[in-house]
């Protein structure tokens, strides 16, 4: 049966945003509502290019028939991030599939992001590490100017163009983490979901997260081949989950989620960054009518 006529499905919900701006936290969040109903796996991309392999709706819903009863008033959920930047449009497939979803949206400081994302890159693909040993070389030769990734407001007209803005939540990722039952709340309102305290607000950090590939980087080392820009990375090789401890809105990250024991972004290509997305941002701002303060 697809889930969508089931008779007691209250809701349709797609977490989007992008690579590194918490997707995975949030999911596992909002999956301990009692009214939301878990998918089989976080990232379907049903509606992208990834979804290919996926033939019919029919299929897309056993997919988002995970965990949770059915017996009581349920939402489904789907949080593939990248369906906020996918062409083909997706804002219109969803819209034609399900025309009452409510999309959640979190954006991430673009000049962390990318960094973020950088350093992600390096530790899950040898050719990527290859190719930008460097921040610095990544930042001059890998084309991240015309990325999609990296145009928030853009992409965002999107989906304002298909879904009324009702429809739509724009969440600062940075504001989930350091006030998230708090930020929850906001949500499950948003969904017309009653309140809920979650109980376990320990964040995802993904594995490629806490480890590099440190074989790779040691051969660079060992054969002297881009010798000198492994070294100037910096890296730490043994990179751990955060400390949590506990304040009066709960699990709180010492420090910010996102930084794990990255090596620090340099100055220059912080500032250079912040230039660049400026405009991008007050763009973003206007659009969803609140200023996220990015630095």
């Amino acid at each position: 049966m697809n889930l969508f006529e089931h008779p007691n499905h209250i809701g349709h919900c797609v977490i989007a945003g992008e690579a590194k701006c918490g997707s995975s936290s949030l999911y596992k969040y909002l999956c301990q509502h009692p009214n939301i109903s878990c998918a089989k796996c976080k990232e379907i991309n049903y509606l992208s290019k990834l979804g290919d392999k996926i033939p019919t709706q029919e299929a897309y819903s056993t997919l988002l028939n995970g965990m949770g009863s059915k017996n009581n008033p349920f939402m489904t959920i789907d949080g593939s991030a990248q369906y906020f930047r996918s062409p083909g449009g997706v804002p219109q497939k969803l819209h034609d599939m399900y025309p009452n979803s409510k999309i959640v949206l979190l954006f991430r400081n673009p000049v962390d992001r990318i960094y973020s994302n950088y350093l992600m890159n390096i530790k899950q693909n040898i050719e990527f590490l290859h190719n930008w040993p460097t921040f610095d070389k990544f930042l001059v030769t890998s084309g991240w100017r015309q990325h999609a990734i990296n145009n928030y407001a853009d992409n965002l007209e999107r989906w304002y163009c298909i879904f009324p803005r009702e429809q739509i939540l724009a969440i600062k990722s940075e504001d989930l983490f350091e006030r998230t039952q708090e930020i929850l709340a906001e949500i499950f309102e948003f969904l017309g979901l009653s309140p809920y305290k979650i109980k376990d607000l320990t964040p995802i950090i993904p594995l490629a997260d806490k480890q590099i590939n440190t074989t790779y980087i040691r051969k660079l080392t060992s054969t002297g081949r881009h010798n000198h820009n492994a070294s100037s990375a910096n890296f730490r090789i043994n990179v751990g989950v955060k400390e949590l401890h506990q304040s009066s809105r709960g699990h709180v990250i010492t420090g910010s989620v996102f930084d794990g024991h990255y090596p620090p972004m340099k100055q220059k290509d912080r500032i250079l960054l912040a230039q660049h997305f400026k405009p991008m941002n007050k763009k973003l701002y206007t659009l969803v009518g609140k200023d996220f303060n990015w630095k």
